[in-house]
């Protein structure tokens, strides 16, 4: 379950939502100002919830798809370089509802063994785990 990921870019647009479901909004704006400034996604995404609880509305949320190093962007978009790092994977298949609460729990687990716990950070779906881990 754990591994070293490697440094990794990303572009990212970050807006408000009415609430978790109409994330596909985010992406309706994303993909077109990507295409727009030229630039080429180089793998799958996600999205990351930045709220620190959940909320019934007005939900803080980013989309994001890697990109080469070096990419540049003009806003609304935004890159980020991650280094390197520690984290502990899941994967999931089947139906989201089901699945996700099982890696979750699988995760806390392997944490719990292993006397590790989640570094500070935000909620996130999809990839990349963007927590780094700490003992």
């Amino acid at each position: 379950m754990p591994r070293e990921i490697p440094p990794q870019t990303y572009v990212c647009l970050r807006g408000t939502v009415a609430d978790y479901s109409p994330e596909g909004e985010l992406w309706q704006r994303f993909m077109p100002a990507l295409q727009e400034q030229g630039i080429v996604p180089t793998g799958p995404g996600g999205c990351i919830e930045h709220d620190g609880e959940f909320r019934e509305s007005d939900v803080d949320e980013s989309v994001f798809l890697p990109v080469a190093p070096g990419t540049t962007a003009r806003e609304p978009l935004t890159v980020h370089e991650f280094p390197s790092r520690r984290a502990v994977v899941a994967t999931v298949t089947g139906p989201y509802a089901e699945s996700i609460p099982r890696a979750h729990e699988a995760i806390a687990e392997f944490l719990t063994e292993h006397g590790l716990s989640a570094a500070p950070g935000r909620r996130r779906r999809g990839h990349p785990p963007l927590q780094r881990l700490s003992r």
